[in-house]
């Protein structure tokens, strides 16, 4: 199985020079020290901040029984080191690799057979969400890279970044060597998460503009999603009949049947008072969403923060902050966007904040959650059954599909929206060419 390490470790030389005083096996210590690419290389923010990577005791030692034995020795040897801390079941202890092995990474093999075991042990949820998701797990093999184009592109954009912020850049660098590898080698990917039920596979693994590396079987694909996706789903909370307990199938969806889950953990009862309450206040919020709130907004945080807020993908980040940040972030320096949001839409933000009220997660779950409605369990199915012959893949809020299938998918799409949320929406799309890829 393909893993990663560092390019200037010699790992045989430092267990030949310094053998373990423990039994182990070489590739237990390539697996562990693979996980420090791997896991950012699926969790982008992973490569936030001082690149730390947490690693969760319980699953390593599913695969390595005597995995604490193995950090400390390669600590020892000055290969990786530790933040030093876990708060027991909130985080696990973090580990990154020294500066002297912070280099970009080469593939490296595994071949032990109950590690290897270990690895691919499938639950029985993961069993169950192939078999719902058949229409979208049946062509992943069929994901092609040209991973020639890729590798040169990512030499480029390593030589422009390690200027800036060299330890970030080679974190980047290898993550997204690692994704490229990895469907170059037909490694599946293919998870649904249990708690939002998004689909997770190595087309949402990888950098947004390396997809443009992407075909199927030498066909180019092409993507169409949501405009301003997670503001517009935010769209079906403003609702009253989303808090009306209706049966599955009536109407749009609504919160005892999308979150059932969650209504424990959220104030139901003002929730449902406020937004009974607020509809007419509810309409520049709307307007502005459905004009494209990033465009909106960007006039206003320029004022606010005498920033220039030319670059779309900053303003978006800003907005995530707002949706997605705990409400004691109000009070501090870098939430300005967020208290210029509540200026803008007391009565949305205060929706907001009741969600987030016991749980700063309760509200991105949610939107997640519809996201997963619309466009995995709605849109790609019905697709699917439209147009069985079509390949036809997913990422979080895109259906990405053989070109030329553009218009279909874009009306499908809104169509379900409509039927689903019970809102407009605006799509876009771009086709996958190598030719659009810049650094």
């Amino acid at each position: 199985m393909l893993q990663f390490l560092p390019q200037n470790l010699n790992l045989d030389e430092i267990l030949q020079k310094n053998p373990p005083p423990f039994k182990h096996h070489k590739d237990n210590f390539i697996h562990i020290m693979n996980l420090l690419t791997e896991l950012p290389s699926k969790k982008k923010d992973l490569l936030q901040g001082k690149g730390y990577i947490p690693i969760n005791a319980a699953l390593l030692k599913k695969r390595v029984h005597n995995y604490t034995q193995y950090l400390k020795y390669l600590m020892d040897m000055g290969v990786i080191e530790s933040d030093g801390y876990y708060i027991p079941g909130e985080k696990s202890r973090a580990y990154r690799f020294t500066e002297k092995y912070s280099t970009q990474v080469v593939p490296a093999e595994i071949k032990k057979y109950t590690l290897l075991k270990a690895m691919n042990g499938q639950s029985n949820f993961d069993r169950n969400m192939q078999a719902k998701y058949r229409y979208l797990h049946n062509w992943m093999d069929g994901l092609k890279i040209d991973y020639e184009a890729t590798k040169e592109h990512l030499d480029k954009e390593f030589q422009q970044d390690k200027e800036v912020n060299y330890f970030r850049a080679v974190r980047r660098y290898n993550a997204n060597l690692a994704t490229a590898m990895c469907i170059k080698e037909g490694t599946e990917r293919f998870r649904v998460d249990d708690t939002s039920g998004r689909l997770h596979t190595y087309l949402t693994c990888l950098n947004k503009g390396l997809r443009n590396f992407i075909s199927y079987k030498g066909q180019p694909l092409v993507a169409v999603d949501i405009v301003c996706s997670q503001p517009t789903i935010s769209l079906a909370l403003l609702k009253t009949d989303f808090y009306q307990d209706v049966q599955e199938g009536i109407g749009t969806a609504n919160i005892y049947r999308v979150a059932p889950d969650l209504i424990k953990d959220i104030p139901i009862g003002e929730i449902t008072r406020l937004v009974n309450n607020s509809q007419e206040k509810f309409t520049p919020y709307i307007n502005a969403v459905q004009g494209d709130l990033y465009n909106y907004m960007q006039p206003h945080l320029e004022a606010a923060t005498g920033h220039k807020w030319g670059n779309r993908k900053e303003i978006k980040e800003a907005m995530f902050g707002v949706l997605y940040s705990d409400n004691r972030f109000i009070g501090q320096k870098e939430a300005e966007p967020k208290r210029i949001f509540r200026q803008l839409f007391p009565e949305v933000y205060e929706l907001f904040a009741l969600y987030k009220k016991k749980g700063a997660s309760n509200l991105p779950v949610l939107l997640q959650k519809l996201e997963v409605r619309l466009v995995l369990n709605g849109t790609a199915k019905k697709l699917s059954k439209m147009l069985p012959s079509a390949p036809l893949f997913t990422i979080h809020d895109s259906i990405v599909m053989p070109s030329g299938n553009e218009e279909i998918i874009r009306a499908t799409l809104q169509a379900e929206a409509k039927r689903i949320l019970g809102v407009d929406i605006k799509a876009k799309f771009e086709t996958w060419l190598p030719e659009e890829v810049l650094l």
